[in-house]
């Protein structure tokens, strides 16, 4: 019997892409043409495959956590990580709501795209004391430009504690 198989590759975010040239766009472009021109390949998300090739077989115990210490301390549980997380839930769900009441539209679209942006585990890295970097007031601004993006893009009211005017490194109040 012919089987079909699904090859995925599972990548931690951006960890890899600094060591291709142009972080990897020329790559991943001309992995994408050739996978598009290969007839004995079939590119699909998991759930595509999934729906024509049922699972076999069920994994019963999959190990949550980082690759860093095996939880996921590293991205939650400080007072800063656990706020980030607060906006992000809300923006979110000002987003769900909006969508709720006015349906699907190209605004709702690219509020999306804002939020899976500011849903990179890589944000939450940069806060609290367990690493530093000198940038990290950048990145502070550019989540919190993300979750801002979401609520300007349907109109909404940005909320006050989302927007500073003079952020201090490490303190998302």
């Amino acid at each position: 019997k012919k089987r079909n198989h699904l090859v995925c590759i599972a990548m931690d975010g951006e960890n890899a892409w600094e060591y291709y040239s142009k972080n990897g766009w020329e790559f991943l472009e001309y992995l994408y043409m050739s996978l598009s021109r290969d007839e004995g390949i079939r590119c699909v998300t998991i759930s595509e495959y999934l729906q024509e090739n049922p699972a076999q077989e069920t994994l019963t115990d999959i190990h949550p956590g980082s690759w860093i210490n095996s939880n996921f301390q590293i991205w939650i549980g400080g007072k800063e990580e656990n706020r980030a997380w607060d906006y992000l839930y809300k923006a979110r769900e000002a987003l769900v709501g909006f969508e709720k009441e006015h349906g699907e539209s190209d605004k709702t679209k690219e509020a999306w795209e804002y939020i899976y942006i500011a849903e990179g585990s890589d944000w939450f890295w940069w806060y609290g004391d367990k690493h530093y970097s000198p940038n990290a007031d950048i990145f502070d601004s550019l989540f919190r430009g993300y979750l801002e993006g979401v609520y300007k893009t349907l109109g909404l009211s940005v909320p006050e504690g989302l927007v500073r005017s003079n952020p201090i490194h490490g303190v998302l109040l």
